[in-house]
């Protein structure tokens, strides 16, 4: 296994930070991660002695079975760093970068010169030389995948983020939408499909929006709320409006029966076929 090495002096024990357990070992984490060459992340320049990371892929990689280093631990700790000039952090919409200052002092390439060397040493220094080309080339493979754990863990942040919220939004809707219709499932079922519509249109389905969307349709007749609701569907609309005079005297026309079909859970063949002639008819 090819490793990379930093340098770490005595005088750290002097450290201002050196006892605050955390702030130490992040420090010394920033310095192991860090990039050894300069390199790019998804158009961002990550300079040697920089890497990409979150705070949350720090606490996951700080932390033990034993101990846990919360997210909030890892916040107070880079403070820390930053205030003493330690590092610095650039964050975008997606993930972090933090730069280790004078990176140098804690891994730099010794240099020796060749006019020092003897016949015996050049000839070492030749093969160290065809070695460290070697290492070099696999250290450079190993760089361009360095950052694929921080991508991954950062993607699947994200991932499950969204899916959270997601959920949370869908148990809203239902839960809004469920009440207002209670057991007309044909309007419930209606609604919701004009919500996906909504959705596909790239509205936003908020908890305000669907409450709003549903104020539309209160003092209004079961079957003049399905109207409007089938016409948006139909013309892709994101809102729901009025019916026109000649469309309510069409609704005012419905059989008594029928008011009574949407409560239904299931509706007979001839109950829909006569809803699909009925809807047909609001464009």
């Amino acid at each position: 296994m090819i490793e990379n090495w930093i340098k770490l002096y005595p005088k750290i024990l002097d450290w201002e930070w050196y006892k605050d357990q955390n702030t130490k070992c992040l420090f010394i984490h920033c310095l192991l991660k860090a990039n050894w060459k300069d390199g790019k992340f998804e158009g961002y320049d990550i300079p040697r002695g920089s890497f990409v990371t979150s705070v949350k892929t720090l606490s996951d990689e700080l932390s033990s079975k034993n101990q846990k280093v919360t997210v909030q631990a890892i916040r107070t700790a880079l403070k820390h760093l930053i205030s003493t000039n330690e590092i610095t952090i650039k964050t975008t919409n997606k993930f972090t970068i933090i730069s280790v200052k004078n990176y140098d002092k804690y891994q730099e390439t010794n240099k020796v010169s060749n006019n020092q060397l003897t016949n015996n040493q050049q000839t070492t220094n030749n093969q160290l030389t065809n070695n460290q080309q070697t290492t070099n080339n696999q250290l450079t493979t190993i760089e361009e995948y360095k950052n694929i754990e921080y991508i991954n863990n950062i993607k699947k942040e994200k991932y499950k983020k969204e899916k959270n919220q997601n959920e949370v939004k869908a148990k809203t809707h239902n839960g809004i939408v469920d009440n207002y219709f209670n057991n007309k499932n044909v309007l419930k079922e209606r609604f919701l499909e004009f919500l996906e519509i909504r959705k596909k249109l790239k509205a936003v389905n908020s908890e305000r929006a669907v409450k709003l969307l549903l104020k539309d349709l209160e003092n209004k007749s079961d079957i003049e709320q399905l109207a409007m609701i089938e016409k948006s569907i139909k013309n892709s609309w994101k809102g729901l409006y009025e019916l026109k005079p000649d469309e309510k005297r069409r609704i005012a026309e419905v059989p008594e029966w029928f008011n009574k079909t949407l409560l239904k859970e299931e509706t007979t063949p001839e109950e829909k076929r006569y809803l699909d002639e009925l809807l047909k008819e609001f464009k």
